[in-house]
């Protein structure tokens, strides 16, 4: 596989999405009533409002690396500690309802998928463009790169985990229903971890995180 396979480096931002650096209008409206939404559908109303502490933009769409394929990331940064003192207990019930709430709603903006995560302001974000919607400017603002990244790796992930998902295929279509379901379950959390500790590690040209995207490029784990 080339790396081109895995890497697009744009000459700009994406021209609909951003309009002289700034991001457009009308999405920054679209995304500000979906976070209401979002919270509106969790049933905290009006009280709620007060814990969120910021609203930002980010992933690929926030940098030069952007694709068809690419989402809008919409992050909620809430301190979770106004919300219990169980730290885990807060971060696992809103990974659950963003998960749920992402699966029940499908709203593209210029034919990008916009997905809601729920962020504490004392998590590490690692992405290399974050734009505060609520300000209107960035945060991080991302400069166009050449990264280096190791091919051979990114391959040999992909590989792998390629098999995988085709072994959990197989079990389906052998109507092993059961196993099917509990190995894709394990598979989907093996997955995120193993992206996770790339970008942790060496940042989203990683070669974890770009198998990832690959994957999910090419509608393996979609």
């Amino acid at each position: 596989m080339k790396v081109g396979r895995f890497l697009t480096i744009n000459n700009t931002l994406e021209p609909q999405v951003w309009q002289n650096k700034r991001l457009s209008g009308l999405i920054k409206q679209n995304l500000t009533a979906i976070a209401v939404d979002f919270f509106d559908d969790l049933g905290f109303g009006e009280n709620f409002k007060g814990h969120i502490e910021h609203i930002t933009f980010t992933g690929s769409l926030a940098n030069f690396n952007w694709t068809a394929h690419s989402d809008i990331e919409l992050h909620l940064i809430i301190d979770f500690s106004k919300i219990d003192e169980n730290f885990d207990l807060v971060r696992e019930y809103f990974s659950a309802k963003t998960s749920n709430w992402n699966k029940m709603h499908q709203i593209k903006i210029f034919g990008y998928e916009v997905e809601v995560y729920i962020q504490d302001p004392s998590e590490e974000h690692h992405s290399s463009g974050v734009y505060s919607i609520m300000n209107d400017q960035w945060l991080v603002e991302p400069a166009k790169q050449d990264p280096k990244i190791d091919a051979y790796m990114v391959t040999r992930k992909v590989n792998s985990l390629s098999d995988m998902v085709e072994r959990v295929e197989d079990l389906y279509d052998d109507e092993k229903y059961q196993d099917a379901h509990t190995f894709s379950i394990k598979l989907a959390k093996k997955i995120k971890k193993f992206r996770q500790s790339g970008l942790e590690e060496r940042g989203e040209y990683s070669f974890e995180n770009l198998a990832f995207k690959y994957l999910r490029n090419q509608g393996l784990i979609k």
